[in-house]
């Protein structure tokens, strides 16, 4: 009977020694797992092909304020695991990064689902790190609409004739600052955020650094051109902190008047799309966007009196050889690496293998049309537009490049061009 009694208390005594911190341990668990929100700025969206989606197999880069005496980590996410978080998709369900949205500079707010104390330390070793990003894929399961909401910022355009706030920035050489002055208030310009600047403000252009000597050339006005900037405030204090300047689709203009012979007309057409997005901007100065899912080359887009926008296409070129109406051909931001005259035309050869027909300075001083057809309920409609009038040239920086260089240098550098099926160019953009 004693030695029953002795194995009873000995098997209850090891019960009671498993079981007590395993029910602690999951009690204890239960008790500290729990969801927070923390803030984040995009510093990073890969886009190799620039249609405004983040790449397939590409990754995006989220700087995340902590509370630790850190401040900020960085964490990487792949295209797959953010498009899990997103709270805001494109079309097609995917992750836009378009400047309205995921794109270098936005604000976010991001779900965490684990333990806080993780999100706290001095230091975060990778290990540490690892398990503070699964904390957000697991926010990300529980969530059905998205763990990761844009808090966004304030966008600055030029295209847009009515400013709400003024954008000027003064440089001084000497001293290497400059003072940005947006909406009446002074910010200084640095590119780290210290202790001793009182409204710092760290501007980057697509997420990249640059030397703040180049910030008063890069702050065009309205007339001048074409720029973007997102105002982000990151910490919430009511005060922009960071400024990211895009460089945006390249558009030309066509004309204020179209009246097709597929009998869409409108008084407010003026601009041609080269990208997913274009604008157009109507006779008294409004500006319209529209958005393509996909594609590259030019499209059509027609606005009423009222500024709203009835019709949309695709512009389309005719191709001799297969005796069809085909979509623009594209090709934007590419070296060309290799230039020679080709009759009447100078041929140019771009790394990716594209090979371009661009006009020649005798062609480009006279008068350049191309003949755009697009298809409206089932009809297909043209507009022969003159590509190269004054200050509406599609080939403007071509025409200055000629001038400073001539022909014969424009092997290694870079430029956008859109072209039919012919291989004639008929909007080309240099950059030197």
């Amino acid at each position: 009977m004693k030695k029953f009694l002795y194995f009873f208390l000995l098997f209850a005594l090891l019960s009671c020694t498993l079981i007590l911190p395993l029910a602690a341990g999951s009690e204890g668990d239960t008790a500290r797992k729990q969801s927070i929100l923390f803030r984040g700025t995009v510093t990073y969206a890969e886009d190799i092909d620039r249609d405004g989606i983040l790449d397939g197999d590409g990754e995006i880069r989220i700087k995340i304020f902590v509370e630790s005496p850190v401040g900020f980590i960085t964490l990487s996410f792949s295209e797959s695991e953010f498009s899990d978080m997103a709270g805001v998709k494109a079309e097609g369900g995917h992750v836009s990064i378009a400047v309205d949205a995921y794109t270098v500079g936005a604000v976010l707010m991001l779900e965490y689902y684990g333990y806080r104390d993780v999100t706290e330390k001095d230091y975060f070793t990778e290990a540490d790190l690892l398990k503070i990003k699964n904390g957000f894929l697991t926010a990300a399961r529980k969530s059905e609409s998205g763990s990761v909401l844009l808090l966004g910022g304030e966008v600055y355009d030029t295209y847009k004739s009515e400013e709400k706030k003024n954008i000027s920035v003064v440089y001084n050489e000497k001293s290497g600052s400059a003072v940005l002055y947006y909406g009446g208030m002074e910010y200084n310009v640095v590119k780290k955020l210290g202790a001793e600047v009182i409204n710092p403000i760290v501007i980057t252009e697509n997420g990249n650094n640059f030397p703040i000597s180049e910030l008063e050339s890069k702050i065009k006005s309205a007339a001048d051109g074409e720029m973007l900037a997102l105002f982000s405030d990151t910490n919430g204090d009511g005060i922009f902190d960071t400024m990211d300047i895009k460089s945006y689709s390249e558009f030309a203009p066509l004309s204020a008047e179209w009246n097709a012979p597929a009998g869409i007309a409108g008084e407010a057409f003026s601009y041609v799309l080269f990208d997913r997005e274009a604008r157009i901007s109507s006779p008294d100065e409004r500006t319209f966007s529209s958005k393509y899912s996909k594609g590259t080359g030019l499209s059509v887009l027609i606005a009423n009196e009222k500024g709203e926008i009835c019709f949309s296409s695709p512009a389309l070129c005719y191709d001799s050889e297969s005796e069809k109406y085909v979509r623009f051909n594209a090709v934007r931001s590419s070296k060309i690496t290799f230039a020679e005259a080709e009759g009447e035309y100078i041929r140019v050869t771009f790394e990716g293998g594209e090979s371009v027909l661009l006009p020649s300075p005798e062609i480009l001083s006279g008068d350049i049309s191309a003949e755009i057809f697009f298809e409206a309920s089932g009809t297909v409609g043209s507009k022969t537009v003159n590509v190269n009038c004054g200050e509406n040239s599609w080939f403007y920086s071509l025409a200055r490049f000629y001038e400073a260089h001539g022909a014969s240098a424009l092997a290694g550098k870079t430029a956008t061009a859109v072209f039919g099926a012919d291989g004639k160019a008929v909007y080309a953009e240099i950059a030197e």
